[in-house]
């Protein structure tokens, strides 16, 4: 049994599931009649195991997988893939709108709340990917891959959330590996760029600061854009370590001109979301300006809003202790992100940066001067520097 079966669900387990898929595949290639597979990731289970504990965690995935199991139709089989993965194929099912039906009910049906005799209520939701025999795949590899693709787009527009397969979608992650293994690559040949960018204080004409700005110089592409490996480094974990390299180029570059004896110019370093909530950016901070030498009073850091909104406690406990190594802090991308005017107050900021989409268009655009306008009072008038 325990060969077959997930210890914790009872369902299926990977192996017990696949060969189930193959059978289910060889009966509607046999009746000529359709089917799907449809593959359900939780949303933020991780949330719920930080938050509660791991025990807790897994009374929830019991819930929700005996919650679905209960929601199946006569004939539909479910499987435990992964974590927080289950797999469902729905048997003897023609059509798009057959298929959204069976995930619908299923996602309705996860979301119902679990709650332990002392009152504590935890209630989730599921993302759902959608690959259909014979529309998308002829294989039980290929359906299970489609589905697996299909989830990542769901993921992609929000929580609870149903998409299909296309073929894009594997030509897209067959992209992503290639790009994350070159990336991966190209950090240990040395082939990362550091542009630095100059910031000049309009009253005065002077050059006050620069921004580290990573480039990848290819041998055979030549240049690769930012917006190109930065989104792949994100969601691959590669950005921990591109991240650590910028940091301590732009602190080695830093005190490389300081011991030149050019004037001291201030460095600021952008910081991804990723970088910020996932690594010890704190400690790597304090150990970059230590081998390097560079003063941190020297070092900026910029982080996005959308950082500072993901989790506010967690982000300010980080920006204070930034604070306390010396550093100065700047809010990225100002006006994109949310709550804007809660973050001015609650954190430790010394620069507001100014989105460039609302600077792209000055002076042709009314709307875009009067809002970088307020904006550069509203952070003069809490003591902030103001960059555009």
């Amino acid at each position: 049994f325990l060969a077959h079966r997930d210890v914790l669900t009872g369902l299926p387990n990977r192996a017990q599931f696949a060969r189930m898929l193959g059978d289910a595949v060889e009966r509607s290639q046999n009746t000529g009649v359709g089917m799907a597979v449809l593959l359900f990731n939780i949303d933020r289970f991780k949330d719920v195991n930080d938050s509660y504990g791991h025990s807790i965690g897994d009374e929830v995935l019991r819930h929700v997988s005996t919650r679905m199991q209960e929601a199946l139709r006569s004939g539909d089989i479910i499987g435990r893939l992964a974590g927080d993965e289950l797999c469902v194929v729905a048997q003897s099912l023609n059509g798009r709108q057959a298929a959204v039906e069976v995930a619908e009910r299923l996602m309705e049906a996860a979301a119902m709340p679990w709650s332990t005799p002392d009152g504590l209520s935890v209630v989730v939701s599921v993302s759902a990917g959608i690959c259909l025999y014979p529309e998308h795949a002829l294989t039980a590899e290929e359906l299970l891959q489609g589905a697996h693709a299909a989830v990542y787009g769901a993921k992609a527009r929000g929580s609870n959330a149903w998409c299909f397969f296309h073929e894009d979608m594997t030509q897209a992650a067959r992209e992503r590996l290639a790009l994350e293994g070159s990336l991966r690559q190209a950090l240990q040949l040395g082939h990362m760029r550091l542009y630095c960018q100059p910031q000049i204080d309009l009253q005065s004409g002077r050059l006050i600061g620069a921004e580290a700005l990573v480039r990848w110089l290819d041998p055979e592409e030549g240049l690769i854009s930012p917006a190109r490996f930065i989104p792949v480094a994100e969601s691959t974990g590669v950005i921990g370590p591109l991240g650590l390299w910028v940091l301590n180029e732009a602190c080695r570059q830093g005190q490389e001109w300081r011991s030149a004896g050019l004037p001291d110019l201030r460095i600021a370093v952008n910081v991804s979301l990723h970088q910020f909530l996932l690594t010890d950016i704190v400690g790597e901070a304090a150990q970059v300006l230590q081998s390097t030498g560079f003063p941190a009073s020297q070092l900026e850091l910029e982080i996005t809003e959308s950082a500072l909104a993901e989790r506010p406690e967690e982000a300010l406990a980080v920006l204070n202790r930034l604070r306390d190594l010396g550093l100065r802090l700047a809010i990225d991308d100002f006006g994109t992100g949310y709550s804007s005017l809660a973050h001015l107050k609650r954190f430790p900021l010394d620069l507001l940066k100014i989105d460039q989409g609302f600077i792209r268009d000055i002076p042709n655009s009314g709307d875009d001067m009067t809002i970088s306008s307020s904006v550069s009072a509203l952070g003069h008038a809490m003591g902030l520097k103001v960059l555009a």
